[in-house]
């Protein structure tokens, strides 16, 4: 019976949280999609308005963000390109 904005962010919030702790977007939609399309048929909207934003959190969260895996895949990749000479690591 509340705000439909609101549900959605707690959703995105919820599938944010999930993304610094599993390394796969696939997983992540995985485990927050049939919360996130029951919540939507309950608020009579369609379920493809709360999967895409879920997905679009999941995607963002896992390949774009500096922090959990998307940090550690950035170290990775660094670290790959200077064993082989192609960038020298920054160190401070």
């Amino acid at each position: 019976g509340g705000s439909f904005t609101k549900g959605m962010l707690g959703y995105c919030l919820v599938t944010f949280a999930v993304a610094q702790i599993m390394p796969s977007a696939t997983v992540i939609f995985a485990i927050c999609a049939p919360l996130t399309a029951d919540f939507c048929r309950r608020s009579g909207k369609s379920p493809s308005v709360g999967l895409f934003s879920v997905a679009l959190v999941a995607i963002t969260a896992v390949c774009a963000m500096p922090i959990g895996n998307g940090a550690a895949n950035y170290v990775m990749v660094n670290s790959q390109m200077a064993s082989y000479g192609i960038i020298r690591l920054f160190h401070c």
